[in-house]
């Protein structure tokens, strides 16, 4: 018997090494807080996927990140984190 209250829950990696290369040449511990992977999952008994991922600004603060090219690099992964996930709910 299958006690999940899930009919289905995947992680999917969509970090990419420029991404945490570019922030980890200034802040290197930044990458424990890499928003790396995209949630997808359905609960028994309800009516809806749910895609989600943390974002780059919680990474953001949580890691300090000030360099210009670590944070712009990352505001640049956050549009296309959202690209991806607009894509794919059309």
């Amino acid at each position: 018997m299958d006690d999940s209250p899930y009919d289905f829950y995947e992680g999917y990696s969509i970090c990419k090494l420029p991404v945490i290369y570019t922030v980890a040449l200034t802040n290197p511990e930044a990458a424990a807080f890499a928003p790396c992977t995209l949630a997808i999952y359905k609960k028994k008994d309800e009516d809806k996927i749910i895609l989600e991922f943390p974002s780059v600004y919680n990474w953001i603060s949580s890691a300090i990140i000030k360099d210009s090219d670590g944070v712009d690099v990352l505001l640049k992964a956050q549009e296309q984190f959202e690209s991806i996930l607009a894509e794919v709910v059309e």
